[in-house]
């Protein structure tokens, strides 16, 4: 992760793409998959949504409604206790409410560690009512 996320190394997302595309066609065939977005500092940083980009390389087509209001530091970082205080950074895209209600719904993140990114995710994407919201995580 460290030459994917943190040097670049685009090309390593390939090497989940099989896993990642047999792991998420369990879902049914309407199902909204929900990266994880990605701070304007980290975007600027590193030139790329590292959820997205394996998305993108497995062939799974994502919808973008989350964004990341506020930058809270990269995670990476924080030990356990500074991550359970980070603050709600996500907020759900206005246009994006109508298209992901009533249907089953998957966040997915890279890295799972505490929990608390994917907490927000979830509690973000609540109120559109989605008929299930379910994680994807890559790493644990």
């Amino acid at each position: 992760m460290t030459a994917f996320k943190l040097k670049g190394d685009c090309e390593l997302a390939y090497l989940f793409s099989d896993d990642i595309r047999r792991a998420l066609k369990i879902f049914p065939a309407n199902t909204c998959f929900v990266p994880v977005p990605s701070a304007e500092e980290s975007l600027s940083i590193r030139g790329f949504n590292p959820v997205e980009l394996l998305l993108e390389a497995a062939g799974v087509n994502y919808d973008k409604a989350l964004t990341a209001s506020r930058d809270t530091g990269r995670q990476a970082k924080k030990n356990r206790k500074e991550r359970l205080r980070t603050r709600q950074p996500f907020t759900l895209c206005p246009k994006r409410s109508k298209a992901i209600a009533d249907k089953p719904v998957v966040i997915v993140d890279d890295v799972y560690t505490t929990g608390r990114t994917l907490y927000h995710a979830l509690e973000a994407i609540s109120p559109c009512q989605p008929s299930s919201l379910q994680t994807f995580s890559l790493f644990r």
